[in-house]
């Protein structure tokens, strides 16, 4: 990917700044305020990324960060095209929800604007046990730009996810076949993920047996 397919990029809540190529990837450069750990520098880049309104953010978060249940994470198509909705769906039973059950449907974009949630995938499957270190899930977008002069250095260092195009009418494919990067998600990544908090509860996966599956508040940047 040269530089030249930057369509510019973005600055979030917390001031990671990201670069937005034309095939719907994303490259963090990672800011640590505000955050417990405080590694900072470029990120690989995603396989895919979208964005979404903050509730849809927290409810897919919910969902995927949960590690009682498997599920996947793949975009609606209709006649070979990408509708802008995708849903998480069960890979494996979970209590009286069977394998295939679709839990919630999301509307999502792969333009980014002010005030919208960065959601970057990795890997759009999340097993048993696992708590959706596949996808990073961005702080709220404050700034958009026009230019980001870091990004050469970023191409350079970064590792390319691989990825099939999902912009829209460019040759969809679900995140289920584009997720799995060539990289592993960074140790430190993982285990701020858990000193944050990310991990539901297991009163919560109890809840959620008995009661009708919601997804729970879930940021992470």
């Amino acid at each position: 990917m040269a530089q030249d397919d930057v369509l510019g990029g973005f600055i979030t809540d917390r001031g990671s700044e990201y670069a937005h190529f034309s095939d719907a990837t994303t490259i963090r450069n990672r800011s640590g305020a505000n955050h417990l750990d405080k590694t900072t520098g470029f990120q690989p880049r995603s396989g895919k990324t979208i964005f979404m309104n903050k509730e849809a953010t927290n409810s897919l978060g919910g969902y995927i960060q949960n590690p009682g249940m498997a599920t996947k994470f793949e975009p609606e198509i209709v006649d070979g095209k990408p509708t802008g909705k995708a849903s998480v769906v069960l890979t494996e039973d979970y209590g009286p929800k069977k394998a295939g059950s679709i839990l919630s449907t999301f509307e999502y974009t792969t333009k980014p604007s002010v005030g919208k949630y960065p959601v970057e995938i990795y890997k759009s499957t999340s097993g048993i046990g696992d708590v959706g270190e596949g996808i990073h899930f961005g702080t709220e977008i404050k700034k958009i730009l026009k230019k980001v002069p870091w990004v050469g250095a970023a191409l350079t260092a970064a590792t390319s996810a691989n990825a099939e195009d999902l912009v829209e009418g460019v040759s969809p494919v679900p995140f289920g076949e584009l997720g799995d990067a060539t990289i592993d998600i960074p140790a430190s990544e993982f285990l701020r993920r858990l000193e944050s908090g990310e991990r539901i509860p297991e009163k919560t996966i109890d809840r959620l047996m008995t009661k009708k599956i919601q997804g729970n508040t879930k940021i992470i940047d």
